[in-house]
């Protein structure tokens, strides 16, 4: 009661989890006292008036008191040393098994999103410290889980979902029993006996917090969404400069505000059918205005690869829709990509006019960009290159005028280039058809001039390694 009545002082110069956060550095090793600081974080999010700044502050605290309860149940090795195997259940309980029993106490009754939010982090700490040792103890497990979903193709997760942690609790327990067929109980090592007895103390309880917890089921449209869309989110927050697009989206509540960042954790676990059109939303309104809030609250105006990651996103979208929400489709705006993916299928005049529809309905600045990006996205396809530049060229002048030039300039070298994939010393007749249409624009002029000179050289190479005697 003194700790607390010191720790929630309003005279104090420094915050309560300011405070929490030093006593808890101070006492790293003190895995006891380190329960003592989980059990003070976890009353204080349980209270109503937490913020998000509480939440990334009692992250660390959290953090390092399960780190101590698992580094202290290590010892428990030496105690099953001295047992016979089976008699597992006669140990003592883990400090772990505490700490999943405060913050279950803690949860009871509690409607607090930031409590929910943080047990919900460590729940997905202590899952992965439960698939990595078991992977360890059992090699059979690795391919299990994989092919379960509890780890990824490449490697393990860092967010957990009910189904993941049922699985756990049942593919472990499988492992065991496997090998006690094949070698007998005696000959499991001692740290199998461990593992074993820790998954069989823990595993229930993690499931139980979990849904009170509120973690995602699994299996859902909404986690499929999550599963799209997340790796596209992440690369905006590695493609923007600082924390500025994480930033953005946590400000506009389409991201937890939790202290975390990777590309499972700093996102929602799960996106139901308004949650992607809002994350559509949120993507098109930062590239039409060109600009991002900075963490300082000012705006700053968007660099070309970031709103080049802007196009690729909203594209990327598409996909999450059509994945985990195929009927949603329909109800989406007509895609320049789509529409010229279907020319390049079947050129005609019908699907050269729907490509020009669906050019129409952009901006010049969100034209320009997209085509850009197409010919990043269909590189190996000189159709969708040429197409791309019969959009362009009739609007050369009149985009000139509000398009940067370097823009210019980089998506006109990118799609005559692209133009010539595949042509084998063909492309006279491309580039004299474009040809006139340079001659009142000098970038596209420059890029044209450019293209002419390695068509020649590519002419001329051929014709000498041909004919040798062209040399001199």
């Amino acid at each position: 009661r003194a700790i607390t009545g010191s720790l929630e002082n309003p005279s104090a110069s420094e915050g309560f989890f300011v405070r929490l956060e030093a006593a808890s550095q101070k006492f790293d090793k003190d895995v006891q006292l380190q329960l003592w600081m989980a059990y003070f974080a976890l009353d204080r999010l349980g209270k109503p008036g937490t913020q998000d700044l509480d939440l990334d502050k009692s992250k660390n605290i959290l953090d390092r008191a399960v780190d101590a309860a698992r580094a202290a149940d290590t010892k428990r090795l030496i105690a099953i040393e001295q047992i016979e195997p089976g008699q597992e259940a006669k140990l003592p309980p883990m400090l772990l098994e505490h700490l999943l029993k405060l913050m279950t106490i803690k949860l009871n009754g509690s409607t607090e999103t930031h409590l929910k939010e943080a047990i919900r982090q460590q729940l997905f700490r202590i899952a992965k410290g439960l698939v990595e040792d078991s992977g360890k103890s059992f090699k059979i497990l690795e391919a299990q889980y994989k092919s379960a979903g509890v780890m990824k193709p490449d490697g393990a997760r860092t967010t957990y979902k009910l189904d993941h942690l049922q699985k756990i609790a049942k593919l472990v327990p499988q492992a065991g029993q496997n090998e006690m067929g094949m070698s007998g109980p005696d000959r499991l090592s001692i740290g199998q006996r461990e593992l074993l007895d820790r998954v069989n103390r823990v595993s229930q309880t993690l499931i139980a917090l979990g849904e009170a917890a509120e973690l995602r089921p699994g299996g859902t449209p909404a986690d499929f969404a999550a599963d799209f869309l997340n790796p596209t989110l992440y690369k905006g927050y590695s493609t923007f400069n600082g924390h500025d697009f994480l930033i953005a989206l946590r400000t506009a509540k389409l991201a937890p505000n939790n202290g975390v960042i990777d590309q499972d954790g700093s996102f929602r676990q799960g996106y139901e059918i308004e949650d992607v059109h809002a994350v559509r939303e949120f993507l098109s309104a930062m590239l039409e205005s060109g600009q991002v809030p900075t963490s300082d609250g000012k705006l700053r105006d968007l660099v070309l690869k970031e709103r080049i990651y802007l196009i690729e996103a909203l594209h990327a979208t598409r996909t999450v829709f059509t994945k985990a929400y195929p009927s949603e489709t329909a109800s989406l705006p007509v895609s320049l990509f789509a529409a010229m993916e279907a020319y390049a299928e079947t050129p005609g005049a019908s699907t050269l006019d729907a490509a020009n529809r669906a050019a129409a309905s952009l901006t010049p600045n969100r034209l320009w960009l997209t085509l850009y990006v197409s010919g990043g996205l269909y590189d190996e396809s000189p159709e969708i290159h040429r197409l791309a530049l019969k959009i362009l060229v009739p609007r050369l002048a009149a985009d000139g005028k509000v398009i940067d030039e370097k823009v210019r300039f980089d998506v006109l070298e990118r799609l005559v280039k692209g133009s010539r994939v595949g042509i084998e010393g063909k492309g006279w007749e491309f580039l004299a058809d474009i040809g006139p249409s340079a001659k009142g624009d000098p970038v596209l002029s420059y890029v044209v001039a450019e293209a002419i000179a390695a068509e020649a050289i590519e002419l001329i190479t051929a014709a000498k390694n041909s004919h040798p005697e062209f040399e001199a």
